[in-house]
């Protein structure tokens, strides 16, 4: 019997029996398996794609306000459009049409000129309920 080594190469190459065949083929679609998990959704709501402006301030650590972009949203937070890097773990203000949310940073890529940012509602308060 090949070791764990040799398979791969004779597996490559043509030089298993078919049992030996059917062995790697099962462990590479464990492997399939596991992987496609990882890579799942892993988002409890939906999204949905919009693109409006808003005004965020950075409560913690202390920071400035700045003009942002909405660019989806869910029940559970929002993807937003910053000029600058936000730490994960910033506490946020963001006051939009009709509500002002409280949110914290989950993470903050590099787009373009600027970042995205995916925040995490902590709390909304409505200015205007929705009907």
């Amino acid at each position: 019997m090949a070791t764990f080594l040799e398979t791969p190469r004779s597996y490559v190459v043509g030089r298993l029996s078919p049992h030996q065949i059917a062995a790697v083929r099962s462990r590479l679609a464990q492997q399939v398996k596991r992987t496609a998990r990882k890579g799942a959704e892993r988002r409890q709501d939906p999204r949905f794609a919009i693109d409006e402006p808003a005004r965020m301030k950075v409560l913690q650590p202390i920071g400035p306000s700045s003009v942002i972009r909405i660019l989806d949203i869910s029940r559970s937070g929002l993807k937003i459009s910053v000029a600058e890097f936000l730490a994960p773990g910033t506490v946020i203000q963001i006051h939009l049409k009709a509500s002002v949310a409280f949110a914290e940073v989950r993470f903050c890529t590099a787009q373009g000129e600027g970042f995205h940012a995916g925040v995490q509602f902590q709390d909304v308060f409505w200015t205007n309920p929705p009907k």
